[in-house]
């Protein structure tokens, strides 16, 4: 197949010195039954320091994972669409379809603001889905220590599973502009991460806008809305654990939620101890330092904050939620479920209206 790129170098004069970065330009085949990701893949090797260009005006079909584990200091700018093929085949075996493992300062963005990627569902009808009996990939993978990854100004559409994984280790990733056209499974799930940042973005979700799971620290959303279109109450942020066969303690840190909407019928904030180990063994659980401030609500949603019962035992300190706005149908009390948990919530500036649900 003929990789179709235009490389050309653009040079900048820092301290008396000529530093060269290649500008590899791809334009798409323009065929819906072939894939365009080989020469994207084959761009970012050859501009591994440099910047990828993806035109706009034109769409590109991707087949197989763009994979941008080359990338040192490099650019992907995507000003057109990339379109993720309708073949669940393809895509069944793949952990996501844009994977960066291992990467260091990457930028992902659309510099003239275009740039959109449809899922395609994976080829699997979003209705048909059912996450308990299948494994969804996700759109992006940021894995394996990953660093200083910042994806900025893009849309994204017909995501059934979770749009921005980050996980084993990555950190300082950033998230800046990013829109949900409809509704993914999860905006973001963060997993044994540090350093992610989630701001001015617009979540469209059937789950969860923002999952923070254990061993991660220093998250922070600010500015942006959360949209939760299913009705079933699922959560807009919520601070999980899953079952875990390690003995130890699992744990999640420095959480800040700042300036968000929360719209539709959710729990907004919601803590989720989780279910005893493979062993069968508790795994206790520790939530230390979390603020959520500036929270205007809207739907009503179903409460406001939620302390899920789980089998491990839960510790939750320093735990703040400040100026809460808006409609729920339930203001519960915010408290721990079992006598042997530690809970330390402190709540200030509440204006909830209670509105029964239909």
């Amino acid at each position: 197949m003929k990789l179709v790129i235009l490389l050309q170098f653009v040079g900048f004069a820092v301290s008396t010195k000529l530093y060269k970065r290649a500008i590899c330009t791809v334009n798409s085949l323009n065929d819906p039954d072939k894939d365009d990701a080989p020469a994207i893949n084959s761009a970012l090797e050859t501009c591994a320091q440099g910047t990828t260009i993806l035109p706009g005006n034109q769409t590109f079909t991707i087949q197989t994972p763009l994979n941008l584990s080359s990338c040192r200091a490099c650019n992907l700018e995507i000003n057109g669409i990339l379109a993720l093929s309708p073949d669940w085949n393809l895509w069944k075996s793949q952990p996501a379809a844009i994977q960066i493992p291992g990467t260091t300062a990457a930028v992902i963005s659309s510099g003239e603001n275009t740039g959109l990627i449809n899922a395609n569902n994976f080829g699997r009808c979003q209705q048909e889905t059912n996450p308990t009996e299948i494994t969804l990939p996700s759109l992006f993978s940021i894995t394996n220590k990953s660093y200083q990854i910042h994806i900025r100004n893009l849309k994204t559409e017909n995501v059934p599973g979770t749009a921005f994984n980050v996980t084993s280790g990555s950190s300082a990733v950033r998230f800046y502009g990013i829109e949900f056209v409809n509704s993914a499974g999860t905006g973001y799930h963060v997993e044994q991460a540090q350093h992610v940042y989630v701001w001015n973005n617009t979540v469209r979700a059937t789950q969860t806008c923002v999952s923070i799971y254990p061993n991660s620290s220093n998250i922070q959303v600010e500015e942006s809305t959360c949209i939760i279109t299913a009705t079933s109450g699922q959560s807009g942020f919520k601070l999980g654990f899953q079952d875990s066969s390690s003995m130890g303690l699992d744990w999640i840190r420095n959480i800040l939620v700042r300036s968000v909407k929360a719209i539709g019928s959710m729990n907004v904030v919601v803590f989720h101890p989780g279910s005893s180990g493979g062993d069968g063994q508790p795994v206790p659980v520790e939530i230390t330092n979390a603020t959520f401030t500036d929270i205007t609500i809207s739907g009503p949603a179903k409460q406001a904050v939620l302390v899920e019962e789980g089998e491990n035992p839960l510790t939750a300190k320093e735990i703040s939620f400040n100026a809460f706005r808006g409609e729920v149908e339930e203001n519960d009390e915010i408290k721990c479920n079992k006598a042997e948990d530690t809970c330390e919530f402190e709540t200030k500036d509440w204006q909830l209206d209670v509105v029964p649900g239909k």
